[in-house]
C-alpha cells in the first residue's frame, strides 16, 4: 500500500514540465486546475492509493476558480474603496517613494495571521503612481514603518528596492524624528501647558521611554480635564 500523499508534492513530482515544484503546485491548485478523481481540491488535500490526479491546462481554470479571482478582486476594490474614504491619500510621491496618510482602524502590515489583502499595503497600488526610469522597481509598494491599527497619520513607502535599503537605514538608525499628537482624558503628571515629563512603561519586558508634552488642557465635566499632548518616543518598541 502506497501511504497518502499531500497534493503539492505527488502533482510537482507526476507533472514536472508543467509544475515542476510543490510552490508552482500550489498555485496550480488554488486556480483549480489539479483534480482528484475529477473533482477540485485543496493542495494540502491527502492524495489516497487509487485516486486519479488530473492536471488542467492553465488557460481552462474551472468556473469556481474564476469566481473566486472574481470575489477576491471585488473584495480588494471595496476594501480600497474603503481606505479612500476613510482618509487614505497621497502627501508626496516621487519615483522611489512616498508619503501617505494612513487612516486610522487599518493595520499596515498583516500580523498574527490576518490577510494581506486587508492591510494598507494592499490598498497602496491603487492610490499610487507606478516608477517609471527605474530599473529597481519594487512589485508592490512596501511601508518602511509602522503605525499600529488605532494610529492615524504620515507612512513612508517605498516604491524601490534602493529607497527601501535607504529609508529602512534611517528608520533603524533613528535619524528620522517621529511625533504623535494625542487626547489624554485629564491632565498627565499635572502639567501646565508647555511643560513635559518623560514616559516610561516596559513593553515585553524592554523599556520604553516616550517624551510628552503638554499643548493645551480644557475643563471637563466628568473628566476633570481634556488634555492634547505631542509625544514624541525616544525608543521604538512595538505598540508604544
Amino acid at each position: 500500500a502506497i501511504a497518502p500523499t499531500r497534493l503539492a508534492k505527488l502533482a510537482s513530482t507526476l507533472f514536472p514540465s508543467s509544475i515542476g515544484t510543490p510552490s508552482q503546485a500550489i498555485r496550480a491548485a488554488k486556480r483549480g486546475r489539479i483534480l482528484i478523481d475529477d473533482n477540485t481540491a485543496s493542495h494540502a488535500a491527502l492524495v489516497h492509493e487509487g485516486s486519479v490526479l488530473t492536471l488542467l491546462p492553465a488557460s481552462a481554470s474551472s468556473s469556481a476558480a474564476a469566481a473566486a479571482d472574481s470575489e477576491a478582486h471585488a473584495e480588494a476594490v471595496r476594501f480600497t474603496t474603503s481606505c479612500v474614504r476613510a482618509g487614505l491619500r497621497v502627501l508626496y510621491e516621487d519615483d522611489g517613494f512616498a508619503v501617505v496618510y494612513k487612516p486610522a482602524g487599518v493595520h499596515t502590515k498583516p500580523w498574527g495571521g490576518m490577510r494581506a489583502a486587508r492591510t494598507l499595503e494592499a490598498a497602496l497600488p491603487a492610490v499610487l503612481a507606478a516608477p517609471a526610469g527605474r530599473a529597481d522597481v519594487l512589485c508592490a509598494p512596501t511601508a518602511v514603518h509602522r503605525l499600529d491599527c488605532r494610529v492615524a497619520g504620515c507612512l513612508v513607502v517605498a516604491k524601490a528596492s534602493g529607497a527601501a535599503a535607504f529609508l529602512s537605514e534611517e528608520f533603524r538608525e533613528r535619524r528620522v524624528a517621529k511625533l504623535y499628537r494625542g487626547l489624554c482624558v485629564g491632565r498627565p503628571g499635572d502639567l501646565a501647558e508647555g511643560e513635559a515629563m518623560d514616559v516610561t512603561s516596559p513593553i515585553d519586558g524592554r523599556a520604553a521611554s516616550t517624551r510628552l508634552r503638554v499643548r493645551r488642557s480644557v475643563p471637563h465635566v466628568q473628566a476633570g480635564a481634556l488634555t492634547l499632548v505631542d509625544l514624541e518616543p525616544r525608543t521604538g518598541r512595538r505598540h508604544q
